[in-house]
């Protein structure tokens, strides 16, 4: 049975649990059929903090900076702080609004109703205090379990890899988003992993593609001062975003929906009604995105 969203026909109005395989297959065309919108949201948030992040690096930088074979040096090695600061600050913010942002249309597009990705960016505004309290809590946890050991730090990454779809549809809190994660992925540990781990490697593979074409531009344009340096980096940033959010959204998204068919035998019709939004018949089936 096909279970893609992003078929010429209608909805299919049964789910079934997917293999990994499956998983991946259903993100890839989830990512292909809502591209377009996924990219303007991760555009409207990443570009205007770039060009922040890029100025706020660019004014804390010594004046003895200088640029080497791609790579930018600096006297003491590092960027100021007020260049680090703006960086942790607005990439904390960004982040979360856009994991919120996708989550929704992703998850709309999937069960087969009609994608807004300007609401899907306000319903993440909406929920940014729950998503930032998500971030730091998952964040320092994430980092305690990797100092202790690295395998409790791979282990929790795995247990709340849907937080942010439980907590954007569910309306919980931060914690509570973390429980209904360990909730979901309880006797799936394994499986998760394995998706994950198979959806890193993919990515992995096309951002090192990605990150040889922006060297040889580099090289190419023979980049040598400081500026021309920040403005190749932030363009590398933003298409690495484009590709990275999206495909990482629609993986999470996917076993977010499988993990709820498995643990809570939903079909589309169910599963519309428990995350709050209209049932795939009550409105037009998903149009070009």
């Amino acid at each position: 049975m096909d279970s893609s969203p992003t078929g010429a026909g209608p909805p299919t109005r049964q789910l079934r649990p997917l293999s990994i395989g499956e998983i991946l297959d259903s993100a890839i065309r989830l990512y292909r059929g809502t591209a377009t919108s996924l990219w303007r949201i991760v555009l409207i948030v990443i570009v205007p903090v770039a060009i922040v992040e890029q100025l706020a690096v660019a004014a804390s930088l010594p004046s003895d900076s200088y640029v080497r074979n791609g790579s930018l040096y600096t006297p003491a090695g590092t960027v100021g702080g007020l260049g680090v600061f703006v960086q942790l600050a607005l990439g904390l913010l960004a982040v979360m609004v856009l994991n919120g942002a996708l989550a929704i249309c992703l998850v709309d597009a999937y069960i087969g109703n009609r994608i807004d990705w300007r609401a899907s960016l306000r319903a993440a505004v909406d929920r940014l205090g729950p998503l930032i309290w998500l971030a730091l809590l998952y964040g320092l946890l994430t980092v305690i379990g990797f100092i202790l050991f690295v395998i409790p730090g791979i282990y929790v990454v795995v247990v709340w890899c849907v937080a942010v779809p439980a907590l954007m549809f569910e309306q919980i809190g931060a914690i509570g988003a973390l429980a209904r994660s360990s909730e979901l992925t309880r006797g799936r540990w394994w499986a998760t992993f394995g998706a994950l781990l198979a959806a890193i490697v993919l990515l992995t593979v096309v951002l090192f593609g990605i990150g040889l074409i922006f060297g040889a531009i580099e090289t190419g344009l023979g980049v040598g001062s400081t500026g021309l340096w920040l403005v190749v980096s932030a363009l590398g940033t933003i298409v690495t975003d484009l590709i990275a959010y999206p495909f990482v959204g629609a993986v999470i998204a996917v076993m977010y929906i499988d993990l709820r068919v498995r643990k809570e035998g939903l079909d589309l019709q169910l599963l519309a009604g428990a995350l709050g939004r209209p049932a795939p018949h009550e409105r037009n089936p998903p149009s070009a995105y």
